[in-house]
């Protein structure tokens, strides 16, 4: 696994890339600074990066120091890593976490429904929509999936009590 680390926590901007099937760190760099990690941090993770041959495409994952720290700091590190986009290989390899049968990172819902059980749709869903409503936003992707599993439950509760469908 690949991986570049960024830490602009302290007194320090510092980006390393890590690779586990090489034994270790191939690249980093710091530099000493109290001030000045906003400008500092993407020209030093260029830096690394080239250093260690590595592409953006490459990276299995973007990892970030979370404190204790300089508040300003931490959101110039926190935005900077926010901003690489995952690899393709990451982007499969989360997706068949979150979404192989039985998987414990599947979404409860999703291992509800696989199973046939009542989904907590009124409780999350349902609940997110009447706080929203009235507000500025409107919420369509939201009120699509709370439909769908209001549709899995009425059917459910059809199948379940015989009756045939209307």
């Amino acid at each position: 696994m690949r991986l570049l680390a960024i830490d602009t926590a302290l007194g320090a901007c510092s980006a390393a890339i890590l690779d586990t099937n090489q034994g270790g760190i191939i690249a980093s760099a710091s530099l000493p600074m109290l001030r000045g990690h906003a400008e500092a941090l993407m020209p030093l993770i260029r830096r690394v990066m080239d250093e260690a041959g590595t592409a953006f495409r490459d990276l299995d994952r973007v990892v970030v120091t979370t404190g204790p720290g300089s508040f300003t700091g931490l959101r110039v590190g926190i935005a900077a890593a926010r901003g690489f986009a995952p690899s393709a290989a990451a982007m499969t390899r989360n997706r068949g976490m979150l979404t192989t049968p039985g998987s414990t990172f599947a979404a409860s819902m999703l291992r509800d429904i696989e199973r046939g059980a009542p989904t907590e749709a009124d409780h999350i869903l349902g609940d997110l929509i009447r706080r929203g409503d009235g507000g500025p936003n409107d919420f369509p992707l939201l009120r699509i999936a709370y439909a769908h599993l209001r549709a899995y439950e009425a059917r459910r509760k059809r199948e379940n009590s015989g009756a045939s469908p209307a």
